[in-house]
């Protein structure tokens, strides 16, 4: 509907500037034409009937003076020429005339002014060169107005061909969307699982628990079940990670619920051996009244103790 209407639209600006095109043609065509009679042809004809002017008075002068003369002969011969000196009067005058036509011909600040048609040919040519750049103009806008239509014609012929495309393989087209669906559902349904094996694990994982400090989960942990010989990647069980973590109120859950306070992990420690290790006073005091057999079940203390790899690096810098 759109396309339509700016459709509709465009044909309609495109007449209007043909309209206008047409009528400036029209316009300077006859301006030229005009202005061609005016300022060559009958400018010239003007003109050549002014420069004649005085020729003919000079000729009708001439023309009565010879009559005069010759009424002034026969006036000697029969003596009937009576009044001469009216006559002679308005001959007078006729000269006076002639003159005054005569010098304002020659006068800068008295005679007409005309212009040579080298000039006015020259003028004639800058305006119908005007008129010209006037029509060029908005034969611009025309031609940009037909080459906006004929790419809206364009377009609705790539419309009608995408339509009959779009029509021909409907089919194909929903059935690839369809299995795209499909594929995508999929992959998010095994993402939300992933994302759900995750969450669970990290809920069952008591270590992430434990390095968490995350007493809720820790104990959520336990609900599930435990096992405490499982070991993490750096070879520490469910207790010894807690210890090395120096979280008293979780190692005080394994105390009261009876778990083997001597049971090595991978790395070969019990929790307090770990507890010497890590130099955690107050979690050795717990362990060993938990359990003070646990003294005689480990290794030296002390020696533990000297093992602590930040003491050997801090030597370093005596």
């Amino acid at each position: 509907m759109k396309n339509k209407e700016q459709r509709k639209k465009q044909i309609k600006d495109k007449d209007e500037w043909y309209e206008i095109l047409r009528n400036n043609k029209d316009y300077a065509d006859e301006m030229k034409k005009n202005l061609k009679k005016v300022m060559l042809d009958n400018y010239d004809d003007i003109m050549k009937a002014a420069d004649k002017r005085i020729d003919c008075l000079a000729e009708a002068i001439d023309g009565w003076n010879e009559a005069l003369n010759r009424e002034a002969e026969w006036a000697d011969k029969v003596g009937f020429f009576s009044d001469a000196s009216a006559l002679s009067q308005q001959y007078g005058n006729a000269i006076d005339e002639y003159n005054r036509l005569y010098n304002r011909c020659e006068d800068e600040d008295l005679k007409y002014n005309y212009w040579e048609r080298e000039d006015r040919e020259h003028w004639y040519k800058e305006i119908c060169q005007r008129f010209d750049d006037l029509i060029e103009e908005t034969k611009k806008y025309t031609d940009n107005s037909e080459t906006e239509y004929k790419q809206i014609v364009e377009n609705k012929k790539t419309e009608e061909q995408l339509k009959k495309l779009l029509i021909q393989y409907k089919p194909q087209v929903l059935h690839a969307l369809e299995d795209a669906y499909n594929k995508c559902m999929k992959q998010i349904q095994m993402h939300q699982n992933h994302l759900q094996t995750l969450e669970k694990t990290e809920k069952s994982d008591v270590f992430s628990a434990i390095s968490g400090d995350n007493y809720e989960r820790f104990l959520s942990c336990f609900s599930n079940g435990v096992d405490l010989s499982v070991c993490n990647q750096e070879g520490y069980s469910p207790i010894t990670w807690a210890v090395r973590s120096g979280n008293n109120e979780m190692v005080k859950f394994f105390i009261n619920h009876d778990a083997d306070l001597s049971m090595k992990d991978k790395r070969g420690y019990n929790a307090l051996e770990t507890a010497a290790m890590c130099h955690y006073q107050d979690m050795c005091e717990l362990l060993m009244e938990a359990d003070h057999s646990l003294i005689n079940e480990s290794q030296s203390l002390a020696k533990l103790a000297a093992m602590n790899n930040f003491t050997n690096w801090v030597s370093k810098f005596k």
